[in-house]
């Protein structure tokens, strides 16, 4: 095996990437047929799809704001039917792709040793493969914003203008993805600026740093000229803005944050030693700012899986690569945490998929540790046993985890939606739900059915009622089965799974 791994190491860049591609292949291949039920936002991604292809723009947009993913999904539906299928491919092709420009960028800043390994990781690792399992607008994301970030690392390195201008093309392909694209343009700026002020080629720097302003100020320039001439109403900007605005921008983003203050501070009497002070209330909410902080990095030692920790300090701790890129590489990376810190202290919660563009960041470092270790269990004694030692660790491990992960247990909602199709009356029906994966897998989008996102019981049977529904259909954890009876409407059908049931009820006649 260590000549093997020799030998591999020294070979060209084709042949590197071919194989880190034919693997990831293999990878995604093993491990997305395994995933059988879609995650609970891609129904939503489906919906708006199918309507943008059917030219419902409005209704498009009411189910999913960033339409260029939906249109992507649109696309791949064509060519392969089933919607879920198309959107596990659509996110394992774009993951894949994701391999080259991880490639490049780390190759740059470390060589063509540390490139494969930060591939390898990337290939296995937990928190990507659930992507590729996944309707998600992540992979495309992810791939574009990479691109950006190799792209810029090369502008910096290299000042040329075609190099600033692909750069923000990336980034920009990047935010018709996902908004948060545009830290990636904002945090870039300030590091051209400062390597325009240390720089000894100031005027390559300038052109570069016109290059890419130009687009961004010819956009805004053209949009203002339509705007005010009438050839766009405001009222279009107010109903595309009013979405993006609520969802991403808000000057009241500490509402929550005062709301748990508030809340903790007056429960703090009601329990022994509230009066005395220091208590654990105080306490906390005193230090919410160091609880969102820590809770976030432990999401984000999750997304990158704690052992690749260990090759991030050594790929760290090697002061003489501290280059240019590589700074650019880490400021972009805490840019994009301090994005999520703001997010978690707003929504007062966080996705493992936000952090992933702050790990594959890191991913290159990753590599760089990685061989640093290879190079030195190769100068030990036993260096046989130390490899077999970093193979179970770092391949073997994370691999067997990625696999062990996609395993799911979610019978009971492929289970119900198989005996809704076989009971085809029942999908000519009025029907309201709070599982609408299981319509999506019946073979309904939403158009068909009424989807209630509020999982309470009075509620629930309120809005059946009100709008005149034939059965619901909902989903409930295994202690709350025997409380789900119902006034106007009996069980019809239940099927139980290991964390949830899945209940159908039928109304009264």
């Amino acid at each position: 095996m260590k000549a093997f791994l020799a030998d591999f190491v020294e070979g060209s860049d084709y042949k590197k990437i071919l194989m880190l591609v034919l693997l990831s292949v293999l990878v995604k291949a093993v491990i997305i047929p395994h995933v059988m039920v879609i995650n609970p936002d891609g129904v939503r991604y489906a919906n708006s799809a199918h309507h943008l292809l059917q030219g419902n723009f409005r209704e498009a947009f009411g189910h999913e704001k960033m339409l260029f993913y939906s249109l992507t999904l649109g696309v791949f539906q064509l060519v392969i039917k089933d919607w879920f299928w198309a959107g596990k491919i659509l996110s394992s092709v774009f993951l894949t792709l994701t391999l080259i420009p991880l490639y490049y960028l780390t190759r740059e800043l470390f060589g063509r040793n540390a490139a494969f390994w930060s591939g390898l990781v990337f290939i296995l690792l937990p928190s990507a493969n659930s992507i590729a399992a996944e309707v998600v607008k992540d992979a495309p994301f992810l791939f574009f914003i990479l691109t950006a970030l190799f792209l810029g690392v090369k502008a910096l390195q290299n000042p040329r203008p075609l190099y600033f201008l692909l750069t923000f093309c990336s980034a920009s392909a990047a935010t018709l993805f996902r908004l948060e694209g545009i830290v990636f343009i904002l945090a870039y700026l300030p590091a051209v600026v400062v390597v325009l002020a240390v720089s000894d080629e100031r005027r390559k720097y300038l052109r570069g740093l016109a290059v890419f302003l130009a687009i961004p100020s010819l956009a805004i320039i053209l949009s203002a000229v339509l705007f005010l001439t009438g050839f766009f109403p405001s009222e279009a900007l107010q109903i595309a803005w009013k979405p993006f605005a609520r969802h991403y921008f808000s000057f009241d983003f500490l509402n929550n944050y005062h709301q748990i203050y508030d809340y903790l501070k007056s429960v703090e009497g009601r329990f022994r030693g509230g009066e005395w002070g220091q208590d654990f209330f105080e306490i906390a909410r005193r230090n919410m700012a160091w609880i969102y902080l820590w809770g976030m990095f432990l999401k984000f030692f999750k997304e990158i899986f704690p052992i690749f920790l260990i090759p991030l300090a050594l790929g760290l701790a090697c002061r003489d690569r501290y280059r240019g890129g590589l700074i650019v590489l880490l400021w972009l990376s805490f840019s994009y945490l301090a994005m999520n810190y703001y997010f978690i202290i707003s929504r007062n919660f966080i996705s493992g998929r936000y952090l992933m563009v702050a790990v594959l960041f890191l991913l290159p470092v990753i590599g760089f540790g990685l061989e640093r270790a290879r190079i030195w269990t190769n100068n030990l004694k036993y260096s046989k046993i130390a490899l077999l030692t970093l193979f179970f660790l770092f391949v073997f491990y994370p691999a067997s985890k990625s696999f062990s992960d996609s395993i799911e247990n979610k019978k009971e909602i492929r289970e119900c939606a198989l005996w809704l199709q076989n009971n085809k009356t029942l999908l000519n029906k009025k029907i309201i739900t709070t599982e609408e994966r299981v319509l999506f897998h019946a073979g309904m989008l939403r158009e068909k059915y009424h989807n209630f996102t509020i999982n309470n019981k009075e509620n629930l049977e309120k809005a059946a009622v009100e709008n005149q529904c034939d059965f619901i259909v909902l989903s409930t954890s295994e202690n709350d089965i025997l409380k789900t009876g119902m006034t106007n409407y009996h069980l019809v059908k239940e099927f139980n799974g290991k964390k949830i049931s899945v209940l159908v009820f039928g109304k009264n006649v």
